[in-house]
């Protein structure tokens, strides 16, 4: 329903008083004023009224240059053009367009836009943003609004345009990683084993209790003896991320949760470059090992909840992971710590500093066995990431990465 304005108050008490006067005075120059200025208030009251009715709003979201859709898949700091097209069956004059996005930084989300709308036309608006947080978006309806022809009614509308982007977290790429490279393939990190449904790594002479199945019988008939075949499998699991998402510090983008799952997702980008298995191990993820593409899933949903599991419970989810970090924005005592630390190749703490005003505490003394890398409140997330995963493959040195 319209809503009179300051000026359609004023002109509507004018008109009352003039009406008034008419019937007193008898005047019938009063009388043609007053209803010109009835209809002007009609004409007010529902120009606005049916030409927002009739306005229909539809939204997409695309990369710049690419085509638009309805749902989309980016990344932090991607940039993308959202797109209105806007058709219109009755004429309306002045028009605002107000979009509520999102995907941008707070103090920027409100999209406003003016324009006139003419009868059985289509108008088309784009406007260009940068996602600026991870997550699954779902940007809402559009909202419209008009005071015209004169200004004296305010009609609003909102206009459903549900629109799903899903933002994965943003990640340090691999060129940006100052760590020693192996030349060899990843697919090369294989280990011998006996028998098994894998891929063929070598042949040797018969020896038992070598399964029969083993056997290569070509080579075993151009040598005359038993020959078996020796089996390749990709070695164990080598790293676990531990993510604790039961406490957070900071605020918006600059918390521990936000910066814990920059680390998660630039070393589970890596090694998955590097054709290397990482299991994440954060609350509501599942046990099952996941794929690249399904742990920046659950890295993008992943919120700090009260209900979210402690750290010793995740720490007791690691495993047989020959490597170890943890992303935790408490400090763990010295015994939660040391007792998985036995039989580890790598156990690595991120330990963030400079929340002391949001209650963080500062950082523990240093434990043995346990490498600790500091990250300050302060510091740009490229740098303290790199430094990590430039730790981890220093750690490594001796063996392919």
């Amino acid at each position: 329903m319209p809503i009179p304005t300051r000026r359609g108050i004023g002109f509507s008490l004018l008109t009352v008083l003039l009406y008034l006067a008419a019937a007193q005075t008898r005047m019938g120059w009063l009388y043609l004023i007053t209803a010109a200025m009835i209809i002007v208030l009609s004409s007010s009251f529902v120009i606005p009224w049916i030409g927002l009715r009739t306005l229909s709003v539809t939204r997409s979201v695309g990369r710049p240059g690419g085509p638009y859709l309805a749902r989309i898949q980016v990344s932090e700091e991607d940039g993308v053009d959202v797109h209105l097209n806007l058709q219109i069956k009755r004429a309306c004059p002045l028009v605002s367009i107000t979009d509520h996005c999102e995907l941008d930084a707070p103090d920027k989300q409100e999209k406003v836009f003016f324009c006139w709308l003419i009868e059985g036309t289509a108008t088309s608006l784009t406007y260009s943003v940068v996602c600026d947080k991870r997550g699954y978006h779902t940007l809402g309806a559009v909202k419209l609004g008009c005071s015209g022809p004169f200004g004296l009614f305010h009609y609003r509308r909102g206009v459903p345009a549900l629109t799903k982007v899903k933002v994965l977290p943003w990640h340090l790429s691999l060129q940006q990683v100052p760590h020693p490279v192996s030349s060899a393939s990843s697919a090369d990190h294989v280990k011998v084993v006996r028998g098994g449904n894998v891929e063929v790594f070598a042949t040797r002479e018969y020896r038992k209790p070598d399964p029969l199945r083993a056997i290569h019988w070509r080579s075993t008939a151009r040598r005359g003896q038993l020959i078996v075949k020796e089996f390749a499998q990709p070695e164990p699991m080598e790293l676990a991320i531990v993510l604790d998402s039961s406490t957070e510090f900071g605020s918006y983008k600059d918390t521990t949760l936000e910066y814990s799952v920059k680390v998660a997702a630039s070393l589970t980008h890596v090694m998955h470059m590097q054709g290397k298995a990482v299991r994440l191990i954060a609350s509501g993820f599942p046990s099952a090992p996941l794929n690249y593409a399904q742990a920046l899933d659950f890295l993008t949903g992943l919120k700090a909840t009260s209900t979210a599991e402690p750290l010793p419970l995740l720490l007791r989810r690691v495993g047989t992971a020959r490597d170890v970090i943890v992303l935790s924005p408490s400090t763990p005592s010295v015994e939660m710590l040391m007792q998985p630390v036995i039989g580890r190749r790598l156990w690595m703490r991120v330990a963030f500093l400079g929340f002391e005003e949001d209650g963080l505490p500062s950082l523990a003394q240093p434990l043995p066995g346990v490498l600790t890398m500091p990250w300050s409140k302060w510091q740009a997330p490229a740098e303290v990431i790199s430094a990590i995963i430039t730790a981890y493959a220093t750690s490594h040195e001796a063996q392919e990465w």
